[in-house]
């Protein structure tokens, strides 16, 4: 019963990440008031909470990049645009990253991300015409040749290709019975 607790715990929460230094994980929720909200899940108890961001978008997914020297969220905001906020250890507060928010997002979208094979975030989400686009670090936009159900889940995973390198998956729903990316 704990294991099936625990997956219900990930699959309700809008995003996680594990914690660099210990098992314990990082689960993202947001509340009835359009707050992004973070709880460190011990594997038997909440540790502690801290609010990330207000006027997210009910309901929205988020994609947490947690290192040992860095702490990235993103979401999306209520205005259906994309929202990055990196957490500033000197103001001990999470800021807005610059250059995120000119990007629309569907009214449905969710959002992902991943740490490629370059070492660099890749952010997948629905642009405002439901195209499936990902974001890089550099805030380049490029789109997936998808075509995706307007508000499909994403997530993604790596896999290890025949010939022994790495290659990234984007999982979606789409409209020709089409579920993976590449």
């Amino acid at each position: 019963m704990a294991q099936m607790q625990e997956l219900i715990r990930y699959l309700t929460a809008a995003g996680s990440a594990m914690a660099p230094e210990s098992r314990d994980s990082y689960l993202l929720f947001t509340n009835e008031d359009s707050s992004l909200i973070c709880k460190r899940w011990s594997g038997s108890e909440f540790n502690e909470s801290e609010i990330i961001a207000e006027k997210v978008r009910p309901n929205s997914s988020a994609t947490y990049f947690l290192t040992d020297s860095t702490r990235i969220v993103f979401c999306i905001s209520e205005d259906s645009t994309l929202r990055a906020l990196k957490y500033d250890p000197d103001e001990e507060d999470w800021v807005d990253v610059e250059g995120t928010t000119n990007h629309k997002v569907h009214p449905e979208s969710h959002v992902a991300g991943f740490i490629g094979p370059d070492h660099k975030r890749h952010v997948i989400f629905q642009d405002s015409s439901s195209h499936l686009v990902c974001l890089d670090e550099s805030m380049a936009l490029t789109s997936l040749p998808v075509d995706a159900v307007p508000g499909t889940p994403i997530t993604t995973t790596f896999v290890k290709t025949l010939d022994g390198g790495i290659q990234m998956l984007v999982f979606y729903f789409g409209h020709r019975q089409t579920f993976a990316y590449p």
